[in-house]
């Protein structure tokens, strides 16, 4: 889905559907507390946002102050995430994979590496 809405990026259209779909993995992801997608809609992020900021906000500041809220943002749904995935579903449907196994000692540090890692990437590439 990535990379079709990357294709589209040079049209105002195609940065919406970039944007959409960034959005989309992100919520995806919170919902089946699930890290690893959420990092791929932090890649897909660093991907479709820079695009997007420098068409529609135009100037020095625009960009970091969009990039560090939404940094931001995906961090508290990281946070979220990994507090959330201690919680076990009252009674499990049969034969499903359980989503949320894992523990916060493994996801936080992840999380914070993940951001860190996409903080110093927009830091050399900007």
């Amino acid at each position: 889905m990535l990379f079709g809405a990357v294709f589209t990026l040079p049209s105002d259209a195609g940065i919406v559907l970039g944007l959409a779909t960034v959005a989309t993995i992100v919520a995806v992801a919170v919902l089946f507390r699930d890290l690893m997608l959420l990092a791929i809609g932090a890649l897909g992020a660093l991907n479709i946002l820079p695009p997007a900021i420098s068409e529609w906000f135009p100037g020095e500041l625009a960009a970091p102050l969009v990039l560090f809220a939404f940094g931001g943002l995906l961090v508290a749904a990281a946070i979220y995430t990994a507090q959330q995935r201690r919680i076990k579903p009252d009674t499990p449907p049969p034969r499903t994979h359980d989503y949320a196994v894992g523990t916060p000692r493994v996801a936080v540090p992840a999380a914070v590496v993940t951001s860190l890692a996409v903080t110093v990437a927009v830091l050399i590439l900007a």
